[in-house]
């Protein structure tokens, strides 16, 4: 290097020059100094700007993946994964580890957070490895610090690139001058043998633009028992196993989420405890934002924001797709539901959003045969709509999101159809429950969506759909009264809907009282020509069957019938349901024949008309089944239960509660032909499935139980059967109450089994004796 020029002056009266060494002629006032002694080479060191953390929780494996990859020539691997799932602690950990085993290996700690971050980063690695020009104020630090990355007598080196979530800035080029090429940010990071780059990243997308595919590591939450050792290890070890894992679930198993909410217990362990934490956790979303960032921002929400906020900025379309998915159930979110039915180009950018949202770790997806769904962390959703809340954005989200849900929701379940796919829906549709847009037509599409849900609920039968129909409809039904009227045509369906929902549970004087003022209301402001009308005539009808009054369930269904068939035909659907309704009412007045009569005229109207599989078809052959047992024909009763057991099987599934009432029927269908053995296992079988389906004391149960008890005694199995009758009487007394004709006819059956045989009574009267 040449020796520096320096111009030198004396003020007063000094005049020329004292010399003590020369290095160069004298000319004038200037003088030379002597050469620059050159910086001495520093030992390979690390400004990892993070201490090791002793409470380090390893994944399975992940840290001897990472130095087989990172070992090799050249290697490269992005960690990509939600924001506070702990990327960056792996990376903190490698480098410790790197160093530990490596002395002489140097460690680059580069914040990729923006341009300014990344610069400022490679200034200070350039100042601690003392790179060469780099004071040169017209000089390119960072393809000074790729020079020297590239001189293998600066020995091996690991770069870690930490936050690299917008690749945006990192990969673009300058403008270039004619004749020159120029480089971007992350050209700085050479490819050679004696170097390894790491990078951790929120967005997969932006991790592609810096690394092959191949090349990416997931990093998804903890399993439960790497979960419970970092809670342990920052509660104290002392702490319970099982809440830790109970809390680990709560907060599903982010790094991040836990150790913030440890540090909250740990804060408060005077006063709160993690089963304190947990009830809070679980009451309610505000409460989990309270405790999750306390009355500010915390590690977790600020990590997340970082992300929300760059989404925004720059797909404003995909921040509002995240805040719909934020309202939905966690998981299996049908893409159907959020895109709906659109054309090429908008699902193009639907496409392109998901990109994004999956880039960024916010959501997954799961591809199968049936379509795609996606699933979201329940933090992550917390923290989306905790976000858009701040930005008054939430209500519009919220209105977008039920518009979606009635939009949506598939069609056909009364009738057994589409019911995977309504079983998709449900759980969005229940989540939707908590949230009630703020305009009218909001409520109301909040309404018709419920009503819609609550439809299938209802259809597809059990004791938990039957009570999540109830509530759906109860609600449906409270907000239209209020926005519509009570007699309007839709809060009328509501009324009629919940009625069946409550003739499902077995509440069928609460059904009876609600369809009767349903009635009232539809006959007043549709007429009682009405298709609606008629369908409530046919379940009042129903239910006084139910009840018992079977001379008041002749009239209705009388009634009912003769009008459908003037106003529809005699070979209408709803016709053909008034007449099976109305067969039945024969049958429970004792007039059998008249019953069969009807009933098959029916089924051979409704076979022709609707097709063999027609649940209008499988309702008047199930009926007539009765019809023939009850006049002795059993064979004839037998063929037809079986030959609908199999239909209905096939069509609903074999635990649909009306599949499970033909199998009850069909067991008394064999008892009737004399079959007991046959009869006991039909019925122990469906007896089963009842009690898991309906519940214990459900009517339809109680029915199966009391015949089941018959069927043991007529196989010689007194004790078991008077045990079995016993239990029925007293469910039945309970749920039906004491009046009920059923309750009655099963405690008068007691009564005769308990009382003394004629070969009991002469035992007894010999005993007697013998004293």
């Amino acid at each position: 290097m040449a020796g520096a020029s320096t111009s030198v002056s004396f003020g007063g009266s000094n005049t020329g020059f004292l010399v003590g060494v020369n290095s160069g002629s004298i000319q004038h006032n200037e003088f030379h100094l002597p050469p620059e002694r050159p910086e001495s080479r520093p030992q390979p060191s690390t400004n990892v700007p993070f201490r090791r953390n002793r409470n380090f929780v390893e994944r399975a494996g992940l840290l001897d993946q990472l130095d087989k990859r990172l070992s090799i020539a050249g290697g490269r691997v992005a960690l990509v994964g939600l924001g506070g799932i702990g990327k960056t602690q792996q990376a903190v950990e490698y480098t410790y580890r790197v160093r530990q085993r490596s002395p002489d290996t140097w460690v680059h700690w580069i914040n990729a957070t923006s341009r300014a971050q990344f610069e400022q980063s490679i200034r200070s690695i350039a100042d601690r490895a003392r790179i060469e020009w780099r004071d040169d104020p017209n000089a390119d630090v960072s393809q000074l610090f790729r020079v020297w990355l590239e001189d293998t007598r600066n020995d091996r080196w690991l770069v870690i690139l930490d936050n690299a979530d917008d690749a945006g800035f990192l990969v673009e080029r300058p403008p270039a001058e004619q004749g020159l090429v120029t480089r971007s940010l992350f050209d700085c990071l050479p490819v050679c043998e004696h170097g390894a780059v790491l990078i951790t990243s929120r967005s997969r997308s932006a991790a592609l633009k810096l690394v092959e595919h191949d090349e990416i590591v997931r990093i998804d939450p903890m399993h439960e028992e790497g979960a419970v050792v970092l809670l342990g290890q920052k509660l104290g070890d002392d702490t319970e196993i099982a809440p830790l894992k109970e809390l680990a679930a709560a907060l599903e198993y982010i790094p991040l989420a836990m150790i913030q909410a440890a540090s909250y217990i740990k804060r408060r362990e005077w006063r709160s405890s993690v089963q304190d934490y947990l009830r809070e956790l679980q009451r309610s979303d505000e409460s989990q934002t309270m405790l999750l960032d306390g009355e500010t921002d915390t590690v977790v929400m600020r990590t997340w924001l970082v992300s929300f906020e760059h989404i925004s900025r720059t797909r404003k379309s995909a921040a509002d797709l995240l805040s719909i998915m934020s309202l939905c159930d966690r998981q299996g979110i049908p893409e159907l539901l959020l895109r709906g039915q659109d054309n090429a180009e908008k699902r193009r950018k639907f496409d392109e959003d998901i990109e994004a949202l999956l880039g960024f770790s916010f959501i997954g997806a799961q591809v199968s045969s049936d379509g795609t769904t996606f699933e979201m962390h329940r933090l992550v959703q917390l923290a989306t709509r905790k976000w858009r809340a701040a930005w008054s954005e939430l209500n519009g989200d919220v209105e977008a999101f039920v518009c979606k849900l009635d939009d949506t929701f598939p069609l056909g379940a009364k009738d057994g159809e589409n019911w995977d796919a309504c079983q998709a829906w449900l759980p969005h549709v229940k989540s939707a429950m908590g949230f009630a847009p703020d305009s009218r037509d909001g409520r109301l599409r909040w309404a018709s969506a419920m009503s819609k849900a609550a439809e299938y609920a209802s259809s597809k039968g059990g004791i938990f759909m039957w009570s999540q129909a109830t509530e759906m409809t109860e609600r449906c039904w409270e907000t239209r009264k209020a926005l519509l009227g009570e007699q309007h045509r839709d809060t009328l369906v509501s009324m009629r809907v919940l009625a069946d929902c409550y003739a499902w549970n077995g509440e069928y004087k609460k059904s009876a009282a609600v369809r009767e003022q349903c009635l009232k209301m539809q006959e007043s402001t549709l007429g009682e020509r009405h298709r609606e009308t008629l369908l409530t005539m046919s379940a009042i009808a129903r239910a006084h069957n139910d009840l018992g009054d079977y001379e008041r369930a002749k009239h209705m269904a009388e009634r009912c019938w003769k009008i459908a068939r003037k106003e529809f035909g005699e070979n209408d659907g709803q016709t053909l349901q008034a007449m099976t309704r109305l067969a039945w009412s024969y049958h429970c007045l004792g007039d059998d024949r008249t019953a069969a009569e009807l009933g098959e005229r029916c089924c051979e109207m409704a076979a022709k008309e609707l097709g063999e599989e027609h649940i209008i078809t499988l309702d008047s052959m199930g009926a007539l089944a009765v019809f023939y047992s009850a006049l002795g024909e059993s064979r004839k009763a037998v063929e037809m239960g079986e030959q609908c057991l199999k239909i209905r099987i096939e069509r609903f599934g074999e635990d649909h509660p009306t599949t499970l009432l033909a199998m009850m029927n069909l067991a008394d269908y064999y008892y009737h032909l004399g079959d007991s053995r046959k009869a006991i296992v039909t019925g122990e079988r469906c007896w089963e499935m009842q009690k898991r389906k309906q519940g214990d004391n459900h009517p339809g149960t109680l029915g199966t139980m009391g015949n089941l008890a018959v069927y043991l005694r007529a196989d010689g199995q007194i004790a078991p059967a008077t045990l079995l009758l016993e239990d029925c009487v007293a469910r039945s007394t309970a749920k039906l109450g004491s009046d009920y004709p059923i309750t009655e006819m099963r405690v008068s059956l007691l009564k005769e089994w308990q009382q003394p045989t004629p070969r009991q009574r002469l035992r007894d009267r010999f005993r007697r004796m013998l004293k």
